[in-house]
Order: C-alpha cells, then sequence, then structure tokens
C-alpha cells in the first residue's frame, strides 16, 4: 500500500511491472514499467536486467540486448546478464548474419566470445572473418584453436580450405 502512493520511483513501477507480468497480454505494460523503473534509477541493473529478460521472451532481441549490455556494464556480476547475454548475442549475430551485416556479426560473436569462448562460437568467428575475406586472421584462430585442441577436425578442415 505505501508503495502505490509514490508513483514516481524505481520501486513503484518495479511493484506494477511485477503485478503485470503475470498477464501476458500486459507486456507493453510491463516494458513501460520498467524502461520508467530504469528511468528513476539508472545506476540500478536489476531493472536493466529483468527489462532484458522481458524483452527477450517478448522476442526483441536488439532491445534485450540494449539492457542487458547496461545491467552488465553497471554490475559486471548480474546473473540475469551473465545467463541471458550469450543468448541474446548469439540471436543477435544470427540476425545480423543472415541480413548480411557480416561486420556487426563479426563484433557480436566476438563480444559473445569474451563471454562464453566455446569451440563452436570461435569456429563461427573464424567463418564470419573468411566471409569477409580476413582469412590471415582466420588462419591465425584456426592456429589458436588448433594448438589448444590438435584433434579438432573441423578446425584442421577449415584450414585446409583456405590455405
Amino acid at each position: 500500500a505505501c508503495i502505490a502512493r509514490s508513483p514516481q520511483t524505481a520501486r513503484f513501477h518495479l511493484w506494477r511491472a511485477a503485478l503485470n507480468a503475470a498477464d501476458t497480454n500486459a507486456i507493453s505494460a510491463v516494458i513501460a514499467d520498467l524502461s520508467s523503473a530504469t528511468a528513476c534509477d539508472p545506476d540500478d541493473d536489476g531493472p536493466f536486467a529483468q527489462l532484458g529478460r522481458v524483452y527477450l521472451d517478448a522476442g526483441d532481441a536488439l532491445h534485450a540486448l540494449a539492457n542487458l549490455r547496461t545491467a552488465h556494464k553497471i554490475n559486471p556480476a548480474n546473473a540475469v546478464a551473465l545467463e541471458l547475454l550469450p543468448q541474446v548475442l548469439t540471436l543477435a549475430g544470427n540476425e545480423a548474419a543472415k541480413t548480411e551485416d557480416l561486420a556487426e556479426a563479426l563484433r557480436l560473436v566476438e563480444e559473445l566470445i569474451s563471454l562464453q569462448p566455446s569451440l563452436d562460437n570461435r569456429m563461427w568467428r573464424v567463418r564470419l572473418l573468411v566471409a569477409r575475406e580476413r582469412n590471415t586472421q582466420a588462419k591465425q584462430e584456426l592456429r589458436n584453436i588448433l594448438y589448444a585442441n590438435p584433434d579438432y577436425s573441423p578446425a584442421k578442415d577449415l584450414l585446409d580450405k583456405i590455405r
């Protein structure tokens, strides 16, 4: 009851967003309230992370990415941002690659690798480098992959193709 009397606070907007979150038809109200909460307290990583999750659930990877990046910048240990950023970066990277914006896809994949340096992500980066005709960098990355994983045949095969 006390929170409802102070409608211009981040706490109020978070409270109202939590109430509306149960109603799947109220997603725009939840986004509006979480956006207001971030405006009221731009140094709090929590509302940015929540907003990123809501945008992701709504299928809006670009807005999710922006808010999760902000949450991560404010608090690099934010669990929601750490959990969802790799997923959102993968979605955004795939979208950029589909639209043939290879420079943006490469940038997103490099950010993804900083959070999740898996072999699949590193090979994705290599394929983007090759697509952008940056074969010298691609070869070096393949050599780095093979140094740590000498039996990794996808890297061996790709290195043979671009020699």
